[in-house]
């Protein structure tokens, strides 16, 4: 494990910090929304081909793709500097 520590490449994003007080509404949307699914897809009590589609409507409908622009411009500009 030491010598696999020790071979490691360090992450591009290290020290990056997502800012999300911009998405904070839509990302409260997008937890309760997920939190709602989660238990059933991940035990199997529902399919999740169905689920989780039906899910990530209801995500993007509550501001998913917000949340994955603002982050994406975060990192971007992270890794401009």
């Amino acid at each position: 494990m030491k010598e696999l520590n020790e071979n490691a490449s360090l992450s591009v994003l290290l020290g990056f910090t997502f800012d999300s007080s911009e998405v904070a509404d839509e990302l409260a949307n997008c937890t309760e929304i997920y939190n709602r699914y989660k238990s059933e897809i991940l035990t199997g009590t529902k399919d999740p081909v169905t689920e989780v589609p039906a899910m990530m409507e209801k995500m993007r409908a509550a501001g998913f793709d917000r949340i994955v622009e603002a982050a994406q411009a975060q990192v971007d500009e992270f890794l401009s500097k």
